[in-house]
């Protein structure tokens, strides 16, 4: 079940995304020459994140128990 995304949340990713916006220009117009490679590496991360967010979790399946020996065999 996909909970619905919380205010702060949606807050972060406008943040994040302006900033991701803002490096790859910044590299073109010179002002600031690794803001390319930096807008990718953020990006990869950030998609990362995004993805794992959206793995369900489980836990993990109890160990399987011994049959019991019958008494008097």
């Amino acid at each position: 079940m996909i909970k619905a995304r919380s205010a702060k949340a949606d807050r972060a990713l406008i943040m994040s995304g302006s900033l991701a916006k803002q490096w790859p220009v910044a590299a073109i117009n010179g002002e600031y020459s690794r803001g390319g490679f930096i807008a990718g590496w953020y990006l990869a991360i950030a998609g990362l994140i995004l993805w794992a967010a959206t793995v369900p979790e489980y836990s993990v399946p109890p160990t399987p128990r011994r049959a019991r020996r019958e008494e008097g065999a």
